[in-house]
């Protein structure tokens, strides 16, 4: 087989059932010069064994099995392994739009070289299209072309962090050490992100806002589902790194004001992080934690820069510095929906 001009590499951890469509949605793309990486993590229902007959129908297809190491970790597998010019990720329980990457490839050839060329992203419930919400820069153009001083709004947009929509060149990877960060189980993603950009030479990204990625979630995958011990630490090292990104490059204060912003959500997400059933720590205990959180001087500079944009009365609930008084606010505006039911 000859050297494909792009790797396609897909981390692959108790997926059978549905790593189908995900196989079967790269296999039908209109643009054909890749090879496709099935890199299984230690799975340990019939995963690898699908792999392995997809392998045999399709010289394209490699499967690589390693033990458990995580996503990251197999992500970095998949640069090492990978024999392109360029390298794509897709999630093993996403899917793809048939023009996906000939709309990718198209890109990169018209526009030469560049940081970045993605592709805008649809979040479904299900393997049959049921949207539930779309990542686009732009609906008044097919494709939008900006330079790095983009990134708060593409940020605020769900574009900047997942590897999954984007094109990366090998060469820069491997000549500058890139890696995901194995040690992080949230955030590593837009960290790599964030690292690639400040090694490439091109202060330039395209973005097609046709929705050709589909991110698959389901209710059980929300981030309010699963537990992270530390997660207000790492979503402390991403807003310092996003911070740090856009104060090297050309930005205005609205760009600081929208990394900040963000900056506050994460941290609604790290005191909702504190009330999973799997944390350890009893009620009295987590409201003390998120107290805490709420009393630090990076949430008092968030809350100040967003205070106007979260209502009045959760502005009042958060002022407070009582986490009891948001989940207070929480329980009464879940009872305001019920009723308006």
């Amino acid at each position: 087989m000859s050297t494909p001009l792009l790797s396609i590499a897909v981390p692959v951890y108790n997926g059978e059932k549905f790593i189908k469509y995900c196989i079967e949605s790269i296999l039908c793309q209109e643009y054909t010069d890749f090879e496709l990486l099935l890199i299984d993590d230690g799975s340990k229902d019939g995963s690898l064994q699908i792999c392995r007959e997809y392998e045999k129908t399709d010289a394209r297809i490699r499967v690589i099995a390693t033990q458990n190491g995580g996503a990251s970790s197999t992500r970095n597998m998949g640069i090492e392994n990978a024999r392109g010019k360029y390298i794509a990720f897709i999630d093993s329980d996403d899917y793809i739009e048939k023009d996906h990457f000939k709309i990718i490839m198209d890109l990169k050839e018209k526009h030469g070289e560049t940081a970045f060329i993605l592709n805008s992203i649809r979040t479904v419930s299900d393997y049959e299209r049921s949207v539930t919400g779309e990542s686009v820069f732009s609906k008044d153009e097919e494709v939008s072309v900006m330079s790095f001083s983009a990134i708060p709004e593409l940020h605020e947009k769900w574009l900047d962090a997942s590897p999954c929509n984007k094109l990366y060149s090998l060469e820069c990877i491997r000549e500058n050490g890139l890696k995901m960060d194995e040690s992080l189980s949230l955030g590593e993603d837009l960290l790599f992100n964030l690292d690639y950009l400040n090694v490439t030479h091109e202060n330039k990204i395209v973005v097609s806002n046709k929705c050709t990625y589909n991110y698959v979630r389901m209710g059980n995958e929300s981030l309010d589902n699963r537990y992270y011990p530390d997660m207000i630490g790492i979503m402390k090292r991403i807003h310092e790194a996003l911070l740090d990104f856009v104060k090297s490059h050309e930005h205005t204060n609205e760009d600081i004001d929208r990394i900040y912003n963000a900056w506050f959500y994460k941290m609604e997400q790290a005191m909702k992080n504190t009330f999973n059933k799997k944390n350890d720590l009893n009620f009295f205990e987590k409201i003390k934690y998120n107290n805490a959180i709420m009393k630090s001087d990076d949430f008092k500079v968030a809350f100040e820069k967003t205070k106007g944009k979260i209502g009045t009365i959760y502005s009042l609930a958060y002022s407070s510095k009582s986490y009891f008084m948001v989940l207070l606010t929480d329980g009464l505006y879940s009872l305001k929906r019920k009723l308006v039911k």
